[in-house]
Formats: structure tokens, sequence, C-alpha cells
């Protein structure tokens, strides 16, 4: 397994950048999210919850970890 680190070896900060642009798009859809997302998300992120896309990486979160099971497992795509 690739650590998510490595993908990211220009920027030692790159868990900031992707907390911010998982936040960033949770803003675009509050409504599909609990109401303290933004908290959940410090509390749930795993590093190892991601996988390769064609142009990113997608974080992914468990079911009831910052959204209602309805909302089925929230993905967030982290541009390249």
């Amino acid at each position: 397994m690739i650590p998510l680190a490595s993908f990211f070896r220009n920027n030692p900060y790159f868990m900031i950048t992707i907390l911010k642009e998982i936040n960033n798009q949770i803003a675009e859809n509050k409504e599909n999210y609990f109401q303290d997302s933004c908290n959940l998300v410090l509390e749930t992120f795993n590093p190892k919850n991601f996988y390769l896309a064609q142009n990113g990486i997608v974080i992914y979160f468990q079911q009831y970890d910052i959204a209602p099971y309805s909302s089925g497992i929230p993905t967030f795509l982290i541009k390249f």
C-alpha cells in the first residue's frame, strides 16, 4: 500500500489542504451532511481511506461518520 503522504511529497501540510477541500465540498451541499460535519471530518478522517482516480485521489468516509446512511458513502475528489 502507498501511504497518502507519498502523493504530496512537496507539501508537508497536505492534511490541511485535504481537510479544507473536503469542508469546501461539504459546504456546497450542506443538506446532505450532519450539522457538525466539519468537526466530524476532523474526528473520523482516516488517511488509509482513499483510492486513486483518473484525475486525483478520492477520500471516503464510512456511513454515519459525517452523513446519514441515506447519503451513501461520502466521497471527496482531491484533484492533483
